[in-house]
């Protein structure tokens, strides 16, 4: 277990639903550098792309926009999406997103980070292989990871600087 220091900011921990846009993507924002700051502290090159979108154009952020960028060599990167839920580890799968939006992305995406937002607790599966993942519906059909899958934070460093993505 990897745990992120979040300290007393208490915008890490704003609930999905009911949050306007900006907002969340704010609060994704917080824990996106906070997980960068961590992979960077376990010697991975992390870091956020500098990304520019209209103000109100949620269907173009999400085509376009990435979380972290790992450095694999001097030309690829690991996208690595991360997301932030409350208790996430309670149950047999976590919810990391509806699916439509999800196979819409432009880029691949090899990782997905979950970030307890009440403890800073931090795991890492893999998303290459989306064999496993499960399909539930929820407020829409989305998908569902099994917990079997995840792996600490450091856990993940280790197989980034081993070349495992390469």
């Amino acid at each position: 277990m990897y745990l992120i220091d979040k300290g007393c900011d208490t915008r890490l921990d704003r609930p999905y639903y009911g949050t306007p846009f900006p907002l969340r993507v704010e609060t994704g924002n917080l824990w996106e550098d906070l997980v960068v700051l961590n992979l960077r502290a376990l010697g991975v090159e992390a870091y956020r792309p500098r990304q520019i979108f209209p103000k109100k154009d949620k269907k173009l952020y999400g085509l376009l926009q990435r979380d972290i960028l790992i450095k694999l060599n001097r030309t690829r990167r690991l996208v690595v999406e991360v997301k932030a839920r409350r208790d996430p580890w309670r149950f047999p799968n976590v919810l990391v997103g509806d699916v439509a939006s999800f196979n819409k992305k432009m880029f691949t995406i090899g990782a997905i980070v979950i970030a307890d937002s009440l403890t800073g607790d931090c795991r890492v599966a893999p998303a290459g292989d989306m064999s496993e993942w499960l399909t539930v519906q929820s407020k829409a059909l989305s998908y569902s990871i099994p917990l079997h899958l995840f792996s600490p934070l450091d856990a993940f460093a280790d197989a980034v600087l081993d070349g495992a993505f390469d």
